[in-house]
């Protein structure tokens, strides 16, 4: 073959044909590549997006969850003194006449008379429990002795109970409204 040859078949239609088809095939392979790599790319930024935007849910999520913890905290921070304000009104509610002199004279006797009765029966009882037993001399020393420490820490017991009571009972800042 000689050169001529060559260069015949090198220039003719086939394999113009064939090249062509060939150097088509490559382009069309190369788009091909770059459409998978753009889609490749979209997918990606689709993966990124949905995982913010799940990141942003669940934030929105977490955030809407303390605030309902919150509004639920404060609505029994309410509740507790909505209690304590119903609980000062009755007690003003029952310190203040009713009107009725036959009603608030009662009303004022009632802690006088009970405490009276209860003294005398105190009283009543121990007389009895003590004519009963034979007095002191029933008693040996370190039986007198405890019964001695007995009546003491009840009086302190007593004395600290009735001042704090009274000191807690009377109008302070908080019942003046």
């Amino acid at each position: 073959m000689d050169i001529g040859s060559v260069v015949d078949i090198f220039s003719s239609g086939g394999l113009g044909g064939i090249l062509g088809v060939v150097g088509g095939f490559a382009a069309k392979l190369m788009d091909l590549k770059k459409k998978k790599l753009e889609i490749q790319d979209r997918l990606s930024m689709a993966k990124i997006q949905l995982q913010e935007g799940e990141a942003e849910r669940a934030h929105e999520l977490a955030m809407f969850g303390k605030q309902g913890e919150r509004a639920r905290l404060e609505g029994e921070i309410q509740q507790d003194i909505q209690a304590g304000d119903a609980f000062i009104e009755s007690i003003r509610g029952a310190s203040k006449p009713t009107g009725n002199q036959f009603v608030d004279s009662i009303k004022g006797a009632m802690r006088p008379i009970i405490t009276s009765i209860l003294m005398g029966f105190t009283i009543w009882l121990t007389i009895e429990l003590w004519e009963a037993v034979g007095g002191l001399s029933a008693f040996d020393k370190t039986e007198l002795i405890a019964i001695f420490k007995n009546i003491v820490n009840q009086i302190v017991f007593l004395t600290v109970m009735a001042v704090s009571w009274w000191y807690a009972a009377r109008p302070g800042r908080l019942g003046a409204k």
